[in-house]
């Protein structure tokens, strides 16, 4: 374990400034400076040593009750006739582009009217209904209109989130502190058939399965209201450990007569030192804070 405040410790110690009071120096500048100077200091490190982690998705999309549904991105196109949907279910999935009505009715009874007035593109619109039975979608329009990904499920979803999109290619959120992709699993097999798109990961619907992303993170972010005393980096304590002296170097950039260019040169023997210890093996300790 090794905390933000032992960090901020080694960092002032290091340039002289260590005070032991509860501020830890009496230089309210460099108070200031400690925790963006870290944040900053930390997520170069974790360049060099990768914060791994695993996130899982499971992709299941149920299955459409539509009795003549079409396929997940199908356009309908339509500027007369009405057209029309019916199938036994709660929740429903469309998408529409242009002006139209749309109609939801459940037992012949009307339970939602939504009108669609945007023509830069489909809009999304899913949802419950009220009760219970067959639903009806009746899409009406005076002008050329199109629709697609129609569904109905007959199944129980526990939150308006868990509505799934009925699209040929389903998107999933990343972690927020995802920034790297390492690899994506599938029952310990390499799984290629996804692409990444804005922080997202992109399956077909047609891939049902479990899915394992593993990837490289960014740490914790420290800012002005992080607790040093409980704050741990993410970083492995190796790396963490040569972070002091980022931090000294950058405190004293601001001070013409010091020589902070020595400190920026430890800092980046001591990450060379454990860049060339990641896949060796175990670095000992002593080796990262031997001149302190």
């Amino acid at each position: 374990m090794y905390t933000l405040k032992q960090a901020k410790i080694t960092a002032l110690q290091l340039i002289d400034e260590f005070s032991n009071n509860a501020n830890l120096t009496d230089d309210d500048d460099i108070k200031l400076k400690l925790n963006n100077i870290f944040n900053i200091a930390q997520i170069e490190a974790c360049q060099i040593q990768k914060i791994r982690k695993e996130y899982s998705i499971v992709h299941n999309v149920p299955r459409n009750e539509i009795s003549e549904s079409v396929a997940p991105d199908t356009i309908i196109t339509h500027n007369k006739d009405d057209v029309i949907f019916k199938a036994k279910g709660g929740a429903y999935h469309f998408q529409v582009n242009n002006i139209a009505r749309i109609v939801i009715s459940q037992q012949g009874m009307t339970n939602i009217v939504l009108d669609n007035t945007s023509k830069e593109g489909f809009t999304t619109y899913k949802g419950f209904t009220t009760g219970t039975g067959e639903i009806t979608l009746r899409f009406t329009g005076n002008s050329f209109y199109s629709i697609r990904n129609v569904a109905i499920w007959d199944i129980k979803f526990a939150s308006y989130d868990d509505i799934p999109n009925y699209e040929r290619y389903i998107a999933y959120d990343l972690p927020v502190d995802f920034y790297q992709l390492g690899r994506v699993e599938t029952k310990g097999i390499d799984f290629a058939n996804y692409r990444l798109v804005n922080k997202k990961i992109v399956i077909s619907a047609y891939e049902v399965g479990e899915y394992l992303v593993k990837y490289n993170a960014y740490p914790k972010m420290i800012d002005q209201d992080t607790d040093d005393e409980t704050y741990e980096f993410d970083v492995d304590l190796s790396v963490a450990m040569c972070l002091p002296y980022y931090v000294a170097g950058d405190v004293l950039k601001s001070d013409a007569s010091s020589d902070y260019t020595s400190f920026e040169a430890k800092y980046y023997n001591k990450l060379d030192l454990v860049r060339g210890n990641v896949q060796a093996g175990t670095i000992e300790i002593n080796q990262i804070i031997g001149d302190l």
